[in-house]
């Protein structure tokens, strides 16, 4: 079976899966995971225009597009209201700023960026890519808007279910400790690079005083949902507009 077969019949299915879910009432909140905002070819990139049409897709059709803080506070009450949607960011590229930030500002929509310290004002090349991750001013320049927060990812973007205690408390407590005085704030939320924890992770980031943990794991928060295990559906450059409608509503499937 040729991959253009099999990627077809992939589709089909989760088209089927979809209506199936849309028969049921829609509950929880779908938090979106991009990474490069851009016109390189790296699978994760999504193309500016292609996050132009996804954003003002959220606005135009009243999705509750809410920041990390308001997530917070709406499980604490236990309350979620219909249609609610996070976006969130992760390892700070720079066109992040460039090129996603003009379109939140202008939707008036919140985010959350994860970036690890290490990694601050590095560029990358990534299969011929050269992609600048943020720099000390540009993190203060974007907490400064209060419509995006920069949050903690670790400060070497290590996998942390490789390392052992003393690591793993190093990467993440630092982090904190570094964006707290940066920012002048106390961070609350962290999201694990490459979505790897264990039960030594997760007893890390408790005591550490995070109220929200962010994996890779698809689909939807709900009120039971672990706090500190919560699903995020990520965005890529081979999503459709048709599965980011589905997507926003019910989670990847």
């Amino acid at each position: 079976m040729s991959k253009g077969v099999f990627r077809k019949m992939k589709e089909i299915i989760k088209r089927l899966i979809y209506l199936i879910i849309n028969l049921s009432p829609t509950k929880g909140v779908v938090v979106l995971m991009y990474h490069s905002i851009g016109n390189n070819d790296l699978f994760f990139t999504v193309k500016t225009e292609e996050f132009e049409k996804q954003m003002r897709y959220l606005k135009e059709n009243n999705f509750n597009v809410i920041s990390l803080k308001e997530l917070e506070e709406n499980l604490e009450k236990g309350q979620i209201p219909s249609r609610t949607v996070v976006i969130t960011f992760d390892d700070g590229y720079k066109d992040n700023l460039i090129n996603a930030f003009p379109i939140l500002e202008r939707f008036n929509l919140p985010a959350a960026i994860f970036v690890s310290i290490g990694e601050m004002g590095k560029i990358k090349n990534l299969r011929g890519n050269e992609l600048e991750i943020l720099n000390e001013g540009d993190v203060k320049e974007i907490e400064k808007t209060k419509l995006i927060s920069i949050e903690p990812h670790t400060v070497s973007h290590a996998k942390l279910a490789k390392l052992n205690a003393n690591e793993v408390d190093y990467e993440i407590r630092e982090s904190k400790k570094v964006f707290g005085s940066m920012l002048e704030k106390t961070c609350l939320y962290f999201a694990y690079p490459y979505g790897s924890y264990n039960d030594k992770v997760l007893a890390i980031v408790k005591n550490l005083g995070f109220k929200l943990a962010f994996t890779v794991r698809k689909g939807r928060i709900r009120i039971s949902t672990n706090r500190l295990l919560l699903p995020r559906n990520s965005i890529d450059s081979q999503v459709s507009f048709e599965q980011f409608k589905n997507i926003v509503r019910f989670g990847r499937v």
